[in-house]
């Protein structure tokens, strides 16, 4: 009952986020809100051929929970207003549901009991494969990173769906009648010992299963942000080696004036601009090293803080390093341009 009520309070705080679902048909396969999917028609055509694995699959993508508190809450007031999602009252058994907050990079697979053991042990592991790297991509200018995306996991779902689930043979046991006298009883309270018994310990069971294969994936997403670090961090220092700066900055000063008056201004600018992303990367990287986050060599956190933290870092790559390094790059061009200029 309890649980219950819960979840209509929940239903009840997110239910300004219908005007968003007014926007579009329940029924359509997809709909990018967030605006990021350069081919609309191509996720929608491989949604709707998971009808043929038995999956009514819908996507949408948007960059507000519109009021509500997250994405499992954004994507049940969705449902609630969705009457072809639901089977008598409850999300319906072979709905399928892919949602995606670009803004902050949240992405949840809903789906309905028949699909229930198929994708409950690998639905993070093939989201969470496209997404990241798309995530990079379309902020390098990749406009159909998150098309290829989409279309990585419907199709990877559709995989795990079309797959054979083995099946559980059982063996009809020869059945035997007990006969009781009417004012015998005893059985019932026995009967209810056992269930609860039962039902207590397959709680337990589940409950150990469920902190295992959350430890599981926390230690998995905490190796993969351990190893991002480390290369922001290792690109940074090469960045900042104060010698080799000296000797970029001495280079510069003894070709210039081999160089013509334009390739001489972008030299300097681009030696400008360098320290300038350099300094900013360095600021960026200390924050929130050093402040605004969880240590990821810290064991026990959860998924969603490495998760956290791996974000931040690649954000510090995509928007200070890697400009950074294109820089350098120019900047060694323009001193061996002029450099064999001279020697010819």
């Amino acid at each position: 009952m309890l649980k219950k009520l819960l979840r209509w309070l929940i239903i009840a705080t997110t239910v300004m986020t219908a005007s968003a679902v007014s926007a579009a048909s329940c029924d359509d396969r997809f709909v990018d809100s967030a605006n990021i999917v350069s081919d609309d028609m191509a996720v929608a055509k491989e949604a709707r051929a998971l009808g043929n694995a038995g999956a009514d699959v819908v996507v949408r993508t948007t960059n507000s929970y519109m009021g509500a508190a997250n994405l499992d809450e954004y994507v049940l007031a969705m449902q609630q207003q969705c009457p072809s999602w639901q089977s008598g009252g409850h999300r319906k058994s072979t709905m399928l549901i892919v949602a995606y907050n670009a803004k902050a990079h949240d992405i949840g697979v809903y789906y309905g009991v028949q699909l229930k053991a198929q994708l409950d042990p690998i639905w993070r592991t093939i989201a969470g494969n496209a997404i990241r790297p798309a995530i990079i991509a379309y902020a390098n200018g990749e406009q159909d990173a998150y098309t290829r995306a989409f279309l990585r996991i419907l199709s990877d779902f559709g995989d795990v769906l079309k797959a054979p689930v083995a099946t559980v043979q059982t063996r009809t046991a020869p059945t035997t009648i007990v006969h009781q006298d009417a004012s015998d009883t005893s059985w019932f309270g026995r009967m209810v010992v056992i269930v609860v018994g039962i039902g207590a310990v397959s709680i337990f069971v589940l409950y150990f299963l469920r902190i295992r294969e959350d430890k599981m994936e926390s230690k998995g997403v905490q190796s993969v942000t351990r190893r991002v670090r480390s290369a922001c961090l290792s690109r940074l220092l090469d960045l900042t080696d104060k010698e080799k700066i000296e000797e970029l900055s001495a280079l510069a000063d003894a070709v210039r004036p081999r160089l013509s008056a334009e390739d001489a201004a972008t030299l300097i600018a681009n030696i400008e601009s360098l320290k300038d992303m350099v300094e900013r990367a360095l600021k960026a990287f200390n924050r929130f090293d050093n402040i605004d986050k969880n240590d990821p060599n810290v064991d026990g956190l959860p998924a969603a803080a490495y998760w956290h933290n791996q974000q931040a870092y690649e954000d510090i790559n995509v928007q200070w390093i890697q400009p950074a390094e294109a820089r350098l790059t120019a900047i060694t061009q323009l001193i061996d341009s002029a450099t064999k200029t001279r020697v010819a």
